[in-house]
């Protein structure tokens, strides 16, 4: 899991939270997943804005996720 976007950016306050979730595949029912993630996660650490990326090869080339491996800081 990586953290990656605005909270990795000491200069800027705030903003949501952005995971990038690294699976060995992605389920068929990715969305339905990480919407499910989404929601635990704002149960655990109160309201606020939270977006959950699954990543696998199948979307390995997607360009969010390209970013967030790159510049995103490993959990």
């Amino acid at each position: 899991m990586r953290l990656f976007g605005s909270r990795v950016d000491d200069r800027r306050k705030g903003g949501d939270l952005d995971l990038l979730v690294e699976l060995p595949h992605l389920p068929v029912d990715a969305p339905w997943q990480a919407a499910r993630l989404e929601a635990r996660l704002q149960q655990l650490l109160g309201e606020q804005k939270i977006d959950v990326i699954l990543a696998g090869p199948e979307n390995a080339n997607w360009p969010i996720v390209q970013e967030a491996s790159r510049t995103g800081i490993p959990l």
